[in-house]
């Protein structure tokens, strides 16, 4: 399952009994669900706070729903390790970073190759994951016949 706009996001979630929760976007003021597409063009941009807190919250999210199925992202041991506090300090959170000091994670190649690796398993597990459920494919004004 796929859409192509928020708009379109939102009448699949509703068809199928499902409520979004969306991040607020600061740099455009409008509502915007988490976008799991193209994360690895944000390994190519100059690194910001903001490319660090898309890709952290791409990252747990992933996680998240790996452990939930009972798979993995293989998101552990020392290189993974070091992308993720990599990207968790590139956020600069107030509770973590000291005042007056910022924090811009320098990646190399091999580092970006393994985060596109974890970024890919992730969507890969969620795909494998998001299966339809014939009991409620039909519409619901319609009943289901077999």
């Amino acid at each position: 399952m796929s859409a192509s706009t928020v708009e379109a996001l939102s009448a699949l979630a509703d068809r199928h009994g499902l409520g979004l929760q969306s991040a607020f976007d600061l740099e455009y003021s409008i509502d915007t669900p988490q976008d799991l597409d193209g994360l690895e063009a944000l390994l190519e941009l100059p690194v910001s706070d903001g490319t660090c807190a898309e890709l952290l919250n791409a990252w747990n999210l992933f996680a998240d729903i790996a452990r939930s199925v009972g798979a993995t992202l293989d998101d552990r041991g020392p290189k993974a390790s070091k992308c993720y506090d990599k990207i968790f300090y590139g956020n600069n959170l107030e509770c973590i970073t000291p005042a007056g000091e910022h924090y811009s994670p320098d990646f190399s190649a091999s580092e970006r190759q393994l985060m596109t690796e974890i970024l890919d398993r992730g969507r890969t597990i969620l795909a494998n994951h998001l299966q339809v459920d014939p009991e409620r494919e039909h519409a619901p004004d319609q009943p289901h016949r077999n």
